[in-house]
């Protein structure tokens, strides 16, 4: 009993434990949705199965329906079929197992392969740039240079994240004028931006006008980014290609961290933001110019 008065106690403890259980609470339901979901959600494969090599005697067997006739007789054909070579035995468990290991990989077509790679390349650079600049070390950086509680950038995170979720309505607007592409970099690159010129001012208003506006447009690319990743392979290569992409990303970004401690450390988390900034102009800007005025494969293959 004593335990659960302590837990709900108004410390800075007893916060911490309360967020960390709705988190868990939050996953269980998630994993629940999950579980419940039917095949209908699946894609379905619209890819041609390999035709197995017929055997000889279907082969053989519409050429026994033009029998010859001699002198009126039934003429009687005989098909001998060419006896199979012996095949080694140690080949057999190897050509199996092959097709076993490919049965549990993707078939992803040559072009959605083509257009992955350079999409994971991309979104590498951009997740990495994230990884710079989490949230995490957004609010060390604030509250050592303005001395600012956790409580007040936890309100300012909280007002920006509410902003950030309308602005997705709008960019879903934007995209049906603009399409997907330049929706994604005209609503990121200038996030980019913000996030580049955040370490120049020395005052805190100002700093914070810069942080909420880049949190409120840091997130408009989200919604049309999925959108073209899904219009960008075929149908039923969708899943695999997301999630690899995922993976890519996850380990991409799972790098920035390390480098900001180290630029903490010394006292130049500064460079972080800049840097962060610049790649990810970088990854706006080269999308436009590897993807504008690409067509989707949806409707293709």
């Amino acid at each position: 009993m004593q335990e659960l008065v302590s837990f709900a106690e108004y410390t800075p403890l007893g916060a911490y434990r309360f967020v960390f259980c709705i988190y868990a609470v939050a996953g269980f339901a998630k994993l629940a949705l999950t579980l419940a979901l039917s095949d209908a959600s699946e894609a379905q494969n619209h890819l041609e199965e390999e035709q197995e090599p017929q055997d000889v005697e279907m082969e053989v067997e519409g050429l026994l329906s033009d029998v010859e006739e001699e002198d009126g007789v039934e003429a009687e054909i005989r098909i001998k079929t060419p006896k199979s070579r012996p095949r080694s035995p140690s080949l057999l468990p190897v050509t199996s197992r092959s097709k076993r290991l490919r049965s549990f990989l993707p078939r992803i077509s040559s072009e959605s392969k083509d257009i992955m790679i350079r999409l994971c390349l991309l979104f590498a650079v951009d997740s990495f740039a994230s990884g710079l600049i989490t949230t995490s070390w957004i609010t060390y950086y604030f509250t050592t240079k303005f001395t600012l509680t956790a409580g007040f950038l936890g309100t300012i995170f909280f007002g920006a994240s509410l902003v950030a979720a309308g602005s997705n309505l709008v960019a879903a607007r934007i995209t049906k004028s603009i399409g997907l592409v330049r929706t994604m970099v005209f609503t990121h690159l200038p996030s980019a931006i913000f996030l580049a010129l955040i370490p120049l001012p020395s005052n805190v208003g100002f700093a914070t006008m810069l942080l909420i506006l880049r949190s409120c447009t840091s997130t408009m690319d989200q919604a049309p980014r999925q959108a073209f990743l899904a219009a960008a392979v075929l149908p039923n290569e969708r899943t695999a290609v997301m999630g690899f992409v995922n993976v890519v990303k996850t380990l991409a970004q799972s790098g920035g961290p390390l480098l900001t401690g180290v630029l903490a450390g010394s006292g130049q988390m500064w460079f972080a933001f800049v840097v962060a900034g610049l790649l990810k102009a970088t990854y706006d800007l080269a999308m436009l110019k590897m993807f504008l005025g690409f067509k989707g494969r949806e409707n293709s293959g």
